[in-house]
């Protein structure tokens, strides 16, 4: 996975992110600390799939009034 962060009209930083430890951001707020670690190697199969299905797939994309982009990609 990459995290891609930049300020519109300037040069961006990405930051490539091993896909588990990206889950582990994802999934860290408390409502999902339920998860069981089954349900967590389910969810990063899927993702596995989903890249070789569709290669850099956006997961989140996220546009501020201030100028920001954050994107998270496959």
């Amino acid at each position: 996975m990459k995290c891609r962060i930049r300020k519109s009209g300037k040069i961006g930083v990405t930051i490539p992110l091993p896909a588990r430890i990206a889950l582990r951001v994802l999934f860290s707020d408390c409502s999902y600390k339920e998860l069981p670690r089954s349900e967590l190697k389910n969810i990063f199969c899927s993702l596995k799939a989903a890249k070789k299905i569709w290669g850099h797939l956006t997961v989140l994309e996220i546009h501020s009034s201030d100028g920001y982009e954050v994107t998270l990609t496959l």
